[in-house]
């Protein structure tokens, strides 16, 4: 992930060999998704979508080589290091000593930039997170009304008093039934996700939980309905019922940090009781 994008190889040619790397914002589709494996030289980068690796086109040797993927040829375009860019950042180079770089103005915030190598500069444009996928796959939950309760503490998600005001933080509450702890949990028609709203709001008036940032330990809100992929929620089986609740940038709905004045947020994952959450149908 760089900025709020990723890494993607094109969707028009996924399975053929020179498809083009480039940024994308996040569809959390497998060709987004990749498998980095060390082997003696340094690390492989393949893409789940295809099978293959990402590596330069052409002469190994040129300084703007166009990042693609293609079948292992055990080159040294196709081995790449991290090195730490400071707070949870990396830059990645391959052996010829090259960046990962998003190509010309950078602007996070644009889709389909082209992504290439370039000798190291330290711009933004060579930054890159990694995001963990814990590989477990993601479930469509059916549109419904549920209670949200923790594994790790006899309490239910809940909006404070059911409070109606955009910007009212998610918190852990002993279950009693009311208003703000009443969710409905409706299907994203385009992508593998989900949206979670009060119930008692109406669809056009409704505010929706939302974790807005590509940064760790965001808090858990609510805010109107825009949009905003930080609304999109991920449903991954954590076992005996229960659900991990991910959102777009990889972070963990997550109640370890819960106090009377600190809400609900997410992390990193850690498959412990604090990230693990069941529906109750209402």
């Amino acid at each position: 992930m760089i900025g709020n994008r990723v890494l993607e190889i094109n969707e028009e040619h996924i399975n053929e060999d020179g498809a083009n790397a480039q940024i994308w914002q996040t569809l959390d589709l497998d060709r987004q998704f990749f498998r980095i494996e060390e082997d003696t030289a340094g690390y492989t980068i393949r893409s789940c979508a295809s099978d293959k690796f990402l590596e330069v086109e052409g002469d190994d040797l040129m300084t703007a080589a166009n990042a693609q993927q293609w079948e292992d040829t055990n080159g040294k375009d196709q081995r790449w290091v991290f090195q730490d860019a400071g707070n949870d950042w990396v830059y990645v180079h391959n052996l010829l000593g090259y960046y990962l770089d998003v190509e010309g103005s950078y602007e996070s915030d644009s889709d389909g930039g082209n992504v290439h190598t370039w000798p190291f500069n330290g711009d933004d444009a060579q930054k890159w997170r990694l995001v963990r996928v814990s590989g477990i796959p993601m479930l469509r939950i059916e549109d419904g009304t549920y209670s949200i309760r923790s594994a790790s503490e006899d309490k239910v998600l809940s909006i404070s008093k059911g409070s109606h005001e955009s910007g009212a933080k998610a918190r852990l509450e002993k279950a009693d039934g009311s208003s703000g702890q009443v969710f409905r949990v409706g299907k994203n028609p385009d992508i593998p996700a989900n949206n979670i709203r009060l119930a008692d709001f109406s669809e056009e008036d409704a505010f929706w939980l939302d974790a807005s940032g590509a940064d760790e330990e965001a808090a858990v809100k609510q805010l109107p309905g825009d949009g905003n992929q930080s609304q999109n929620w991920y449903f991954e089986e954590a076992g005996d019922g229960s659900y991990y609740i991910r959102k777009m940038y990889g972070y963990y709905l997550d109640a370890s940090a819960v106090t009377d004045t600190k809400s609900v947020w997410c992390a990193t994952f850690t498959g412990s009781k604090t990230q693990k959450w069941s529906l109750e149908s209402v």
